[in-house]
């Protein structure tokens, strides 16, 4: 008589089929992780590409004589962003330009790390239409459809000409209008005493990138700045809040430099 098995029976056929399952699981989540893996590669690849390409910050100041007493703040607060920007090694180029009846331009599309800083005094009136007008044509041509360039417009001028002696409204919103469909991002910064989303709708920059600041803490225009350039530098776009730290110093009350 043959002996009795008395270990615990097995169904082959089942286990086989148990088998296969599992094998077949595991290779659907090994897949999957792969897959992960790639997708997770190609983000790191796609933000460190953007990391690399070149951003150019076209800046143009205004220096009237009604914002006289600023300039100290404001060069600190240039100062400090480029500082930062060349701690984080970031291809950014830039173009600073100055504005009151006339326009200078202090910097034409220079590296960050070889940008001076400002030294000027205020005075005059405010030739809006003209630095627009005259700063986009002369740097137009330096920047690449490769490139996301930023526009920054900070001012406490209205928009009424009478300063601009080249250039009207509809010269300045029409370039504008030119340079946002080639993928430029227009920021514009006013001063508290002006309609500042008039005067966006004017110029026909978008109303979410405009802001009021306080002139006794123009510093915190420059974080906000860096926040633009860190958003356009990862995405390609402007992130609602990146005028948080101008609107946090104006709910201060006083709109003094607390810093």
């Amino acid at each position: 008589m043959a002996k009795r098995d008395f270990g615990v029976p097995v169904s082959t056929k089942r286990g086989s089929t148990d088998l296969a399952v599992i094998e077949n699981t595991g290779s659907k989540i090994s897949q999957l992780h792969e897959r992960a893996k790639g997708l997770a590669a190609e983000t790191v690849a796609e933000v460190s590409l953007r990391r690399q390409k070149r951003v150019d910050l076209i800046f143009c100041v205004d220096c009237s004589g009604s914002v006289e007493g600023t300039e100290k703040s404001v060069s600190k607060g240039y100062a400090d962003l480029i500082k930062r920007e060349n701690e984080k090694e970031n291809n950014l180029f830039v173009t600073t330009v100055l504005f009151n009846n006339s326009v200078q331009k202090i910097t034409n599309a220079v590296h960050a790390s070889l940008v001076p800083g400002l030294n000027y005094k205020a005075g005059g009136g405010t030739a809006l239409f003209d630095a627009i007008c005259e700063t986009i044509d002369s740097v137009d041509n330096n920047i690449s459809t490769n490139t996301d360039a930023v526009f920054v417009i900070m001012t406490d001028g209205a928009v009424d000409g009478e300063h601009s002696k080249r250039y009207k409204l509809e010269d300045a919103k029409a370039r504008i209008s030119q340079q946002k469909k080639a993928g430029w991002k227009f920021i514009l910064l006013g001063a508290e005493g002006i309609d500042i989303k008039n005067v966006a709708e004017l110029l026909g920059i978008d109303e979410n990138l405009s802001a009021t600041y306080s002139v006794k803490a123009t510093q915190y225009n420059f974080l906000a700045l860096e926040n633009v350039l860190s958003d356009v530098r990862s995405t390609g776009e402007v992130s609602s809040d990146w005028l948080m730290p101008i609107k946090e110093r104006l709910m201060l009350g006083d709109g003094h430099d607390h810093s």
